[in-house]
């Protein structure tokens, strides 16, 4: 509702804000991990254009799916964290690897099995409430960034 009224740095502020200690720890393990691996590579004004990407996608895609959830309609207003820039971060990382590994962009299978099955457990409820969307919207938005130029190739 807020984010209709312009004010729009609602779709980038969650990532500044974590739940406790555990959280931010974790979430910026990975980011410096997958920082290291993209940011040598693309650049520094890539990446941070990269991040916004992510947070932007990831926070629309939980915020759309607070608007039609039967389970909790005010999600959306105590929605906090990096984890869907991580997951961006990560399905970018995952796809240029796969596509391109030349590049030195990549994850291992061991990372892969982790981030997925860390995903699985938070979409079922085992962690007690997690922002899904932002998850799934994050992976899925940087897994299409990261493929694009490869598969854009191909069509042409």
């Amino acid at each position: 509702k807020d984010i209709m009224k312009g004010q729009v740095w609602r779709l980038f502020t969650p990532i500044f804000r974590h739940g406790d200690v555990l959280h931010i720890l974790f979430n910026m393990m990975w980011m410096v991990d997958l920082g290291r691996r993209i940011e040598p590579i693309r650049g520094t004004t890539r990446f941070v254009g990269l991040v916004l990407c992510f947070a932007l996608f990831s926070n629309l895609a939980e915020a759309g799916w607070a608007a039609v959830s039967p389970w909790e309609p005010q999600h959306f207003s105590v929605f906090f964290g990096m984890s869907g820039v991580v997951s961006g971060l990560f399905g970018y990382a995952w796809m240029c690897g796969r596509f391109r590994p030349y590049e030195r962009i990549a994850v291992g299978q061991q990372e892969l099995g982790y981030m997925l099955g860390w995903l699985v457990i938070c979409s079922f409820g085992f962690v007690g409430p997690i922002a899904n969307a932002a998850h799934w919207g994050g992976l899925v938005i940087g897994m299409a960034i990261g493929a694009a130029p490869s598969l854009w190739r191909k069509v042409r």
